[in-house]
């Protein structure tokens, strides 16, 4: 089995056991690797790398739009409904015209929110344990 097979089965794995915290935590650690590669790409005059870096970190914002449950969730789903809203339409935007200072706040606001539900989802391990 090739190195890149057994990634993808280890990944397979790895997605298929994780838990709702966990697979948040994943969308939202790929939507900052994909800006973080954007800016890269950016920096190094690579065009076509920028484009499809900046396009998997929409995807993810689109998979965290697509999970909120407005039912559930009440004025924090709506929140994060417009939050992920205004970052995908930025993300539009610099797809087009990159601007790395714009990039950088968008990353700065995902990671925010990802140490957020980090926490979260920490406590959340903790308590079910106890």
């Amino acid at each position: 089995m090739s190195y890149s097979n057994q990634a993808a089965a280890y990944r397979h794995r790895e997605v298929a056991a994780a838990t709702p915290g966990r697979l948040l935590l994943m969308v939202y650690d790929h939507i900052l690797a994909n800006l973080a590669r954007a800016s890269v790409a950016h920096n190094n005059n690579l065009v076509e790398a920028r484009v499809e870096a900046v396009a998997k970190a929409r995807d993810g914002i689109c998979e965290l739009l697509a999970t909120l449950d407005m039912d559930k969730g009440g004025d924090i789903a709506s929140q994060l409904n417009s939050l992920y809203s205004f970052v995908l339409s930025e993300l539009v935007d610099a797809g087009l015209k990159f601007e790395e200072k714009k990039v950088g706040r968008m990353a700065a606001m995902i990671r925010e929110l990802r140490d957020a539900f980090a926490v979260i989802v920490e406590s959340s391990a903790k308590t079910s344990a106890a």
